[in-house]
């Protein structure tokens, strides 16, 4: 697996040979393809800007 990203011991994101993206979480492996893991970023960016933003509707 090629590393991304990764903050320990929070998490790290990896790219596997296959092409699929890896978020891991402590022991939890998920296993996500690229677009999933492109809609999931989205949405976690967007639930940041609503928490800083102080919404929480």
């Amino acid at each position: 697996m090629q590393p991304i990203a990764s903050k320990p011991p929070i998490a790290s994101i990896c790219r596997c040979e296959h092409g699929g993206i890896h978020l891991i979480c402590q022991n939890i492996n998920i296993g996500l393809h690229p677009d999933e893991f492109c809609t999931l970023n989205r949405e976690v960016q967007r639930a940041m800007s609503l928490i800083k933003d102080g919404i929480w509707a």
